[in-house]
């Protein structure tokens, strides 16, 4: 069971894409090179798939996520960025044939994303902004990747001239995929992020 659990691993990083979003909305529209950093965390997901034709059901969480950024403004409310993070998730159960086994296993792996999003000017102090973005995922004890993608709703706020605050709302998406061995169905995750970006 523990070779299972930790295979779940792969694609709920995939899933948590963009659980942990980086700020790209801007109420002054200036373009420039920018870093960013957030950190955020998941609600849970239950993965579910076949191992040798047997299928399982399982209930995991991304438990962290920490992302670093390298971005662009664009200047005209368009931001794309390059991302690297560092996730962390717990498996709480894994199902199979009907039987319930507590697993209780935490595992961590790290990704790769691209994102690109716009804000939107509202003449307020707080701007909101939409995201997606797409990243791939390698959990530390498996040894093929996997991929996401990811959508985010969230608003952006300076606190001063060359840094800006964010929260986020993020929903991250995997495909059916093959991963050392298993056969994994589409899954989803929720989750919330914050952090700030900082101009260059």
């Amino acid at each position: 069971m523990k070779f299972i659990s930790k295979l779940l691993f792969a694609t709920t990083f995939a899933a948590s894409a963009f659980v942990c979003p980086n700020a790209f909305a801007d109420t002054d529209n200036k373009s420039g090179t920018y870093i960013s950093a957030g950190i955020g965390t998941g609600f849970g997901t239950q993965v579910n798939g076949t191992i040798k034709g047997v299928g399982f059901s399982s209930d995991a969480t991304t438990t962290f996520s920490g992302v670093i950024g390298l971005g662009y403004d664009f200047g005209n409310n368009w931001r794309v960025q390059g991302s690297y993070g560092r996730l962390t998730a717990d498996v709480d159960t894994v199902t199979v044939r009907g039987r319930v086994y507590d697993v209780d296993e935490s595992g961590s792996g790290s990704l790769l994303g691209l994102g690109v999003a716009y804000d939107f000017d509202i003449n307020s102090n707080w701007t909101p902004y939409v995201g997606v973005s797409v990243s791939q995922a390698w959990a530390d004890d498996a040894g093929d990747s996997s991929s996401g993608y990811g959508f985010t709703l969230g608003a952006s706020r300076d606190i001063s001239e060359s840094v800006e605050f964010f929260a986020a709302l993020s929903l991250g998406l995997t495909p059916e995929q093959h991963i050392d061995g298993v056969d994994y169905n589409a899954t989803s995750e929720l989750g919330i992020g914050t952090g700030i970006r900082v101009r260059l």
